[in-house]
């Protein structure tokens, strides 16, 4: 049997910026990753690893400075399917 759990937040004014940029975040690396893994699948029908993501995931925190300012762990959930749809 599935349970769900519903929770509210009420950040504070300082940390409601702070959220916004985590979820943004998220957000951008969970449709990147799916628009890259959608692209080699109907290319050339491989399908990347959650190891080949992490790599990629990597390459993106050296090219855009502000993914390496959200926490490490969201960041790599995005792209797993340990993390629920950030759509």
């Amino acid at each position: 049997m599935l349970k769900a759990y519903r929770y509210r937040l009420y950040p504070t004014k300082s940390q409601a910026p702070l959220l916004e940029q985590t979820l943004e975040m998220c957000r951008w690396v969970y449709n990147d990753t799916l628009a890259l893994r959608k692209k080699a699948w109907e290319q050339e029908q491989h399908s990347i690893s959650l190891y080949e993501t992490n790599k990629i995931l990597t390459q993106w925190k050296k090219e855009r400075p502000d993914l390496r300012t959200t926490r490490s762990k969201p960041g790599s959930l995005s792209g797993s399917s340990e993390c629920p749809d950030a759509r």
